[in-house]
């Protein structure tokens, strides 16, 4: 199998290591020895007295993972462990007669792979890449020394007039969610690839440090926005700077939305409505959604006194009168709703769906719009 995306490395990576794993313990099965087991022998023929500390160093393994296989490599009468004559606290690693008879065969095995994984690929290439392939090992070998990332997005608008009213205003993008809606056309977002780029969090608030003068506005969107708890300190820096926060959520998050609401951290927030209840799991792609946690977040942002406002995206397959006469008792009579009419991208979730046309959105508007408080429409191409 060929993975010819950069963004899917680590697939390629865990195909070749899995493949690698099935052949080496179909070939080394004669010997009672298993794949993992194979990089110890080796590192213990080719440096007789070699500590388990010294093998755990090489290999970047965990101290148990080495015990174990250096056990049954003892149980095998491969390996010999006799205790330093300065520290018999330190162990030192011998190979048996037994195993030096047999290794000439396993270093065979390994070169017949290695020739068939790399024939056709010519003498320059492959030092290339074994340059490449070397320093991505260092960098994993160093991941016990990161400190776990803070907040990141996806994507940024420094400037827009259409995200949050007629306030001028930064637009961030935030990364994963938990629904698959078909009519999503965030897929990037959605399915976070490897090569993604990452916008950290303190890049941001310089910017927004150094523009207060001609931004009024931050709105933050997704993916879904409820997934990250560690957002409410970025939204207490946007409030410590002046700036009126907006986030659009699917609803199914009500805890850190009603606490950041609670603590005025939110002037606006847009609830992406999908449907009607009873249509909710054909238009999120979650068969057993729990719509009771969206009723939760609406409970809180009304006791909050939070400006907020439904949005939908039309569907002709999701959606006719009678559904959108249902999502209005959603909405209220006092309910401010937004539609936006589907559009077909390269970037959608599913193929195959379809907006409606321009009379066919008046003549619903006429219908549904009496029902809910205020309802504007914005319109793409038809």
């Amino acid at each position: 199998m060929s993975m010819n995306n950069h963004e899917d490395l680590l697939m390629d990576i865990s195909i070749l290591y899995r493949s690698t794993q099935k052949y080496y313990d179909r070939k080394l099965e004669p010997f009672h020895l298993t794949y993992a087991q194979l990089p110890i022998l080796l590192f213990i023929f080719e440096q007789e007295g070699i500590t388990m500390q010294n093998i755990v160093e090489k290999g970047s393994y965990d101290k148990g993972t080495v015990t174990k296989n250096i056990k049954k490599l003892e149980a095998l009468d491969y390996v010999e462990v006799r205790p330093s004559a300065s520290d018999k606290r330190v162990k030192h690693l011998y190979t048996t007669y037994k195993a030096k008879r047999i290794i000439a065969q396993i270093y065979k095995i390994r070169i017949d792979w290695w020739n068939h994984i790399i024939q056709n690929i010519d003498d320059d290439t492959m030092r290339s890449f074994e340059a490449v392939y070397g320093s991505m090992c260092e960098r994993a070998n160093e991941y016990a020394k990161l400190e776990p990332e803070g907040l990141r997005f996806y994507g940024w608008k420094k400037l827009s007039l259409r995200g949050f009213g007629a306030h001028p205003c930064s637009v961030l993008e935030i990364g994963g969610c938990n629904l698959r809606c078909p009519g999503c056309q965030k897929k990037h977002l959605v399915f976070l690839k490897e090569g993604q780029k990452v916008i950290h969090s303190e890049e941001v608030k310089t910017y927004l440090t150094h523009h207060k003068t001609h931004l009024r506005a931050v709105a933050i969107e997704g993916g879904e926005v409820g997934l990250h708890p560690e957002l409410e300190s970025f939204l207490q820096f946007l409030k410590a700077e002046k700036y009126a926060v907006k986030i659009k959520t699917n609803g199914m998050y009500p805890e850190p939305v009603a606490r950041w609401a609670e603590n005025g951290l939110l002037d606006e927030v847009e609830i992406d409505l999908k449907s009607a209840w009873s249509g909710y799991s054909e238009a999120t792609g979650i068969h057993d959604i729990d719509t009771s946690e969206i009723k939760k977040t609406l409970d809180a942002l009304r006791q909050a006194n939070v400006s907020h406002r439904f949005a939908t995206t039309l569907i002709r397959e999701f959606h006719n009168e009678d559904v959108l006469k249902e999502m209005a008792s959603i909405v209220g009579h006092d309910g401010h709703w937004v539609w936006r009419n589907y559009e077909p991208g390269a970037n959608a979730i599913e193929e195959g769906l379809h907006g409606f046309s321009k009379a066919e959105i008046d003549a619903l508007e006429q219908t549904v719009g009496p029902l809910v408080k205020t309802l504007a429409i914005e319109r793409g191409a038809q």
